[in-house]
């Protein structure tokens, strides 16, 4: 067979929940209107029967509003608004890993994996009190790396 493999994969979520009562009375919180969807595509090259290399790119979006511990309830009360974006992030995860077969019943694997995360929420929406301490925009865009490993041993 080819040494080559190919991944590819998708998946969607969406949570709702609708609400009747007003900013005042905790509307924003009890609000849910929230899309996740997450796609992955990996290549992969056997090197040889005990050595496989994989490049791949995961990439995920959400979207929507969802404040279940009222951190945007003084930004709801103030504009008297129940339904606005609170994240609209998109994650763009670059990698790389290698598993090696090291012998019969011991498996050694390694992943390098990129993060680059964009905060899309308008800077009119922020947590907290307005203008007040810990009330930033976009406080979830940040970009970071993960190194990991994993060892398996069959008994």
């Amino acid at each position: 067979g080819t040494p080559w493999k190919l991944d590819a994969s998708y998946d969607s979520w969406t949570f709702r929940r609708s609400t009747s009562l007003p900013a005042a009375l905790g509307g924003s919180q009890n609000l849910v209107d929230l899309t996740y969807a997450v796609g992955d595509l990996a290549v992969g090259y056997r090197v040889d029967e005990n050595l496989m290399l994989t490049l791949g790119c995961e990439r995920s979006t959400i979207h929507g509003h969802y404040d279940p511990g009222g951190i945007y309830n003084p930004l709801a009360i103030a504009t008297n608004q129940i339904d606005f974006l609170t994240r609209d992030l998109v994650q763009t995860n670059p990698y790389f890993k290698l598993d090696w077969n090291v012998s019969d019943g011991v498996r050694f694997g390694t992943e390098l994996m990129l993060y680059h995360t964009v905060d899309r929420v308008p800077t009119s929406v922020t947590p907290g009190p307005l203008n007040g301490i810990g009330s930033t925009a976009h406080p979830f865009s940040w970009d970071g790396h993960r190194f990991g490993t994993t060892l398996e041993v069959d008994f």
